[in-house]
């Protein structure tokens, strides 16, 4: 589509392509300028490589191959195509053309040119490697001829391709690969002024589309049942930005950047169109079922078809545009045929866009001539034509709704003076069953205060009773511990005793060496006595201390310590209930450790919760299983770096996979009957919270479960 616009100035202007008479030398003759200037096509020759004597007046290019280079890049040699190569023509030409004239050139690849040997004007960025290579595009400003007295001339044109030129066909990017032209001043002022209009017209059309675009967007954001004002407010927007690109193009630019506009326009035209079919279909209640989206799908891929493929010609891509013209118009005669209200105004401007666009079609095609201003009001028409018309209809059907909810409202109106006596009525008997209502629901909010005390004072006491329970966990194994140091200080007690009864007689009979010995050994007993003391009242304080009430003040904490401690006490709580139980205890300690920030307390009733848990399951499968069954619990702790990682397996009956999830639950317990009360892991599990840990459990039906506690370090 944007092609169009330099086919239709050339068109306008009339400027066509035209060879010179060319002499039997091989030079071109240009004796006259007309009007419509003359085009350099025949006569080129061309090769390939670079040598700066190629662009020498007197270089002999007799064996070089004849080249049109105002052919399209894709027609001509594949050498021509990629890399740098030069082109050379002989032209004899009037002083007085040759005074009034200027160089005119429409170029694809990146060019010099030499006149008589002499650079006269550079376009692109010429490079080796030839990818590196950029293409500039401009075909407004005149190039200045060299003073000259001379007939007689050699043109050298030095060019390189770029490796993108070739991706687009001549549908795309329908320029002479370097067509060059003789052409007066006025001429160029004609084509400037043209392109000038064209751009003005652009951005008009592409204000007006803007403003229709933001104006039925907000009638959608707020009443968006009517969801035509969505889509014709995208067809508006996508159809202005297409002209933005149409205006942006007009300007000198490498071509790659070119080539790109060109493709996002003609992309931005078709869905602009698509949305303003689905529009006509929204506005006039059509269900086209999978038509839309299929014909959405063929469109794209036509589009895309004629924009990337080389050899379909270029009516295809305007022959579609048409076609979706047509079929807009179609449905909006249809509509009117269907009596549908305001369809003959959306049929108007779309009868008045499809007149104009077979017009600009025929221009461009070469088969009609119109003045340039009535081309450019036809251009405006097809672009504003349907665009008016679909916004004059929707303004006029939220005119109409409008008057249609003021009649509305006035029925409404009539209708609630009606109904307020009615609800007045209803207003005292509500009254009435309110306060009704009210007086049951303070009853009912009663009881369920008291419920909900009674509830937590229930939960309360469960609580003290886990905590009762873990400290009876802690009596035992304190008794178990003590017992040691206890027999240590009543054995050694009684040896004294003796030695003291013996020391007596032996001071009787006057054996003082004796008496000191026996001295030696109470004294030895006694150190003894005190040390095994000591270590009783250091167990004492030390259970004492993880046993009371935590104060949430965190410390440094030896993890392994800790650990162990609380296995070996509820070990030892455990037989001290059960004479009968014995477990196989493993303990795997990481030697590099971190102490980890935690309330030691708490941490401690963690891992005691559960070892009392391992130790039971492995009891309880000790009861019924064979007696080659060997009870393990096994405590081992590692860190991960950022974590430290407390694992606690047993070798018991697992858990089930349905239980697995609500074992962390207040309240769940699998034990019978006053054997827990199903707070043990809850209260673990906002422990480790607490310190922003983690407890995982793993476990496999009949062969093992293991908790996981990871805790921050």
């Amino acid at each position: 589509m944007k092609t169009l616009l330099l086919f239709v100035v050339c068109a306008i202007s009339s400027v066509t392509f035209a060879s010179a008479q060319t002499d039997t030398t091989g030079a071109i003759h240009i004796s006259k300028l007309p009007a419509q200037g003359v085009w350099l096509i025949k006569g080129w020759k061309f090769h390939t490589g670079d040598d700066p004597a190629f662009a020498n007046p007197g270089y002999d290019d007799q064996t070089w191959q004849a080249i049109e280079p105002a052919k399209d890049i894709t027609k001509l040699p594949a050498r021509v195509q990629r890399g740098i190569g030069w082109m050379r023509i002989k032209i004899h030409v009037s002083e007085q053309v040759w005074k009034s004239a200027s160089l005119r050139i429409i170029n694809v690849p990146a060019i010099e040119i030499y006149i008589d040997g002499q650079l006269i004007c550079k376009r692109g960025i010429i490079n080796t490697p030839p990818k590196t290579a950029r293409s500039y595009f401009n075909h407004l400003d005149p190039i200045a001829l060299p003073a000259s007295q001379k007939t007689d001339h050699v043109i050298a044109v030095r060019y390189c391709t770029d490796s993108g030129l070739t991706l687009f066909n001549q549908a795309l990017f329908p320029f002479p690969f370097a067509g060059l032209q003789f052409l007066s001043t006025s001429s160029f002022s004609t084509i400037k002024q043209h392109f000038w209009y064209f751009q003005i017209s652009d951005i008009a059309s592409a204000s007006v589309l803007f403003l229709l675009a933001i104006f039925h967007f907000t009638l959608y954001k707020y009443n968006r049942i009517n969801k035509g004002n969505l889509y014709f407010a995208a067809y508006a927007l996508f159809f202005g930005l297409y002209l933005i690109t149409a205006y942006t193009d007009n300007f000198d630019n490498y071509t790659d950047v070119f080539r790109a506009g060109i493709a996002l326009g003609d992309l931005l035209v078709i869905i602009s169109l698509l949305f303003c079919l689905k529009a006509i279909l929204t506005l006039f209640n059509f269900n086209p079922g999978k038509f839309l989206g299929a014909f959405a799908v063929v469109t794209i891929i036509v589009i895309l078809a004629w924009l990337f493929i080389d050899g379909i010609p270029e009516l295809v891509g305007y022959g579609l545009f048409v076609i979706i013209l047509v079929i807009e118009l179609w449905l909006a005669i249809k509509a009117v045929w269907l009596k549908k209200r305001g369809a003959n105004i959306i049929a108007v401007g779309f009868f008045a866009g499809l007149c104009c666009a077979i017009v600009y079609a025929l221009v461009n095609t070469g088969q009609i001539y119109i003045p340039f201003f009535l081309f450019l009001a036809a251009g405006s028409v097809i672009v504003l034509g349907p665009v008016l018309a679909i916004s004059i209809y929707l303004g006029r059907e939220f005119a109409l709704d409008g008057l249609l909810l003021q009649a509305k409202l006035s029925q409404v109106e009539e209708l609630s003076a009606k109904n307020i006596a009615q609800e007045q009525e209803k207003q005292l008997l509500l009254e009435k069953q309110n306060e009704l209502l009210e007086r049951q629901v303070n009853a009912r909010t009663a009881d369920l205060n008291q419920s909900l005390n009674n509830l937590k004072a229930t939960q309360s006491q469960l609580i003290q009773s886990e905590k009762m329970a873990s400290l009876g966990e802690l009596t035992a194994g304190i008794a178990h511990e003590i017992q040691n140091p206890l027999n240590f200080v009543n054995n050694f007690s009684e040896v004294n005793i003796e030695l003291i009864n013996e020391m007596e007689t032996e001071m009787k009979n006057g054996d003082e060496e004796e008496v000191i010995a026996i001295l030696e050994d109470i004294k030895q007993n006694l150190e003894k006595i005190s040390h095994h003391g000591k270590r009783a009242d250091g167990i004492v304080k030390g259970m004492l201390q993880h046993s009371r009430a935590s104060n949430d003040v965190k410390e440094p904490t030896d993890i392994n310590n800790l650990a162990d401690e609380y296995l070996r006490l509820a070990y030892h709580g455990l037989r001290a209930k059960d004479k009968t139980f014995n477990s196989e205890l493993i303990v795997n300690f990481s030697g590099d450790l971190p102490l980890v920030n935690s309330v030691p307390q708490d941490i401690g009733r963690v891992v005691l919760n559960l070892f009392t848990n391992a130790f039971y399951a492995v009891h309880q499968k000790q009861k019924t299983a064979e007696k080659a069954y060997q009870p393990t619990v096994t405590l081992s702790t590692e860190s991960d770096k950022t974590h430290v990682i407390i694992r606690v397996k047993d070798n018991g009956n697992g858990i089930p996979a349905n239980v697995k999830d609500k074992i962390m639950q207040p309240f769940f317990t699998t034990k019978p009957t006053g054997e827990g009360t199903g707070l043990g892991l809850s209260m673990s599990y906002e422990i480790v919270k607490a310190h922003n840990g983690s407890i995982e459990v793993e476990s496999v039906v009949g062969e093992y479960t293991e908790f996981i506690v990871k805790i921050p370090v």
